[in-house]
């Protein structure tokens, strides 16, 4: 086994593994052997091999997504349209526990139990696409899957495709205005009183990430009397995590080595990709110097001072051996000098040191940046352990009362100051792991469009990245 890391496909199911072995990869749920290759060769000789169980609630088969064509070689548009309502049911129904739906597969139903067989099935281009449009416009709320087509090396353009549905923390999903589950006998449509106890339970989660924020603010080093700025923490928590998610990355020296060799590489793509705007050590996970272990929350905690934290000065990085990602902004503002912290600093230093002063600040394009650099690490440590599911994500702020915007300075000439009348801030949603890779900012702009309202400043959340101030 050349990998050993851990991927949550069904809520009660809490670890998995993939392995690397072969020419292919292999997704394999613990508990029972459920084995799902990826590759067509893999694939068929796990079917011959007849290791797949007749369990409809976690993998369902289909002989292939359109119908056999008729003397005209090609299937209709109303074909294909009933084709897709017919995949979209399936996947809806999939997502409230998670797994995979696999075509090209014939079924044959007169023996127990059954037994299935390879039913090559044509792999027209485009038709990875065509599956990711249906998950997304023709299912609600939209759904994020993984298509993999495994073509037959001895017959170019057909083979298998397969589906991998996350368990979704947006279940139960609609499509043709009925609500779909799965039973271990496969799909089924859910009742009212069905669709009633998965949103509670979807509320319940929601409600998850809340406890899970005042850990992160009980975190902070810096006792809340003590604060002259404002602090900023963001809170990520798996909706399918697993005791032991990240312990590869916090339980001992060795494992906090990994993690910061891990950030660091995250930060160094940022730099890159930003064109060398930002620095190193302004990037949110960036800079790490000092790390430990933590019995409250269990897990590791990074920072970027060597010798103690100071007000207004730093950042901490913090993973849980159980999956929550946090940070802790020691200067998401200025003093009420509107300076920064350091510049306050050296001018009590140095009697003779001139700086400008100007109203207290909220470094919130600075935090908008770090939003984005922490869903990049969420990124990262997802795809180091395979983990597909989704998120709950929590930013909170406090000491903000009488500040205005970071982005309004030197700018006034189009934007007024708006001072902001709260002293504290605070806003949470999900997102599925494929939402946070592909589209960060606008997940930030949901995090974040509340506070840059009450600061005057929500058109630029648009905007391009902004090397950072603090």
């Amino acid at each position: 086994m050349a990998e050993d890391t851990r991927l949550s496909i069904e809520p009660r199911i809490r670890k998995s593994y993939t392995m690397v072995g072969g020419t292919g990869m292999m997704a394999v749920m613990s508990d029972l052997p459920r084995n799902v290759p990826t590759t067509h060769q893999e694939f068929a000789d796990a079917l011959d091999k007849g290791v797949f169980p007749d369990e409809r609630y976690w993998i369902d088969f289909k002989r292939q997504l359109y119908p056999t064509p008729g003397p005209s070689g090609k299937n209709t548009q109303g074909e294909k349209q009933k084709a897709h309502t017919e995949i979209a049911r399936d996947m809806a129904s999939m997502a409230t526990r998670g797994g995979y739906l696999v075509l090209g597969v014939a079924e044959d139903k007169s023996t127990t139990p059954p037994v299935f067989s390879p039913h090559p099935m044509p792999l027209p281009p485009g038709i990875k696409d065509d599956l990711d449009h249906v998950a997304k416009d023709r299912i609600t709320p939209s759904l994020y899957v993984e298509v993999t087509p495994m073509e037959d090396p001895a017959n170019p353009g057909t083979g298998f495709i397969l589906i991998e549905i996350p368990g979704s923390e947006h279940a139960p999903h609609m499509t043709d205005e009925r609500y779909f589950g799965r039973s271990d006998s496969g799909r089924t449509t859910l009742s009212d009183d069905q669709v009633e106890r998965l949103m509670l339970q979807r509320a319940q989660l929601g409600q998850r990430i809340q406890p899970e924020m005042q850990t992160t603010a009980q975190a902070d080093p810096i006792e809340a009397e003590q604060r002259g700025v404002p602090h900023g923490y963001l809170t990520a928590v798996p909706t399918h995590g697993w005791t032991d998610m990240f312990a590869n990355y916090t339980k001992d020296r060795q494992a906090h080595q990994q993690l910061i060799q891990l950030c660091s590489q995250a930060a160094i793509r940022i730099v890159n990709e930003s064109g060398q705007h930002r620095r190193f050590d302004d990037i949110a996970m960036g800079d790490m110097n000092n790390y430990r272990r933590s019995g409250q929350p269990h897990g590791a905690w990074l920072s970027t001072w060597t010798d103690g934290p100071a007000e207004g000065v730093g950042r901490m990085v913090g993973v849980d051996d159980d999956g929550p990602i946090r940070f802790i902004d020691l200067a998401a503002g200025s003093t009420f000098t509107g300076r920064h912290a350091i510049v306050d600093m050296m001018a009590a230093r140095n009697p003779d040191y001139r700086a400008p002063t100007g109203p207290p600040l909220v470094y919130e394009m600075t935090f908008r940046d770090r939003v984005n650099d922490m869903l990049r690490l969420v990124t990262e440590l997802s795809g180091a352990i395979s983990y597909p599911g989704g998120w709950l994500l929590g930013v909170h702020f406090d000491g903000l009362q009488g500040r205005t915007a970071q982005a309004t300075q030197g700018q006034r000439s189009f934007m007024a100051p708006s001072r902001y009348d709260a002293d504290t801030y605070t806003f949470t949603t999900k997102a599925t792991a494929r939402q946070i890779a592909e589209n960060p900012a606008d997940v930030s702009k949901t995090l974040l469009l509340r506070l840059y309202r009450g600061l005057g400043t929500a058109a630029l959340l648009d905007g391009p990245q902004q090397p950072g101030t603090a």
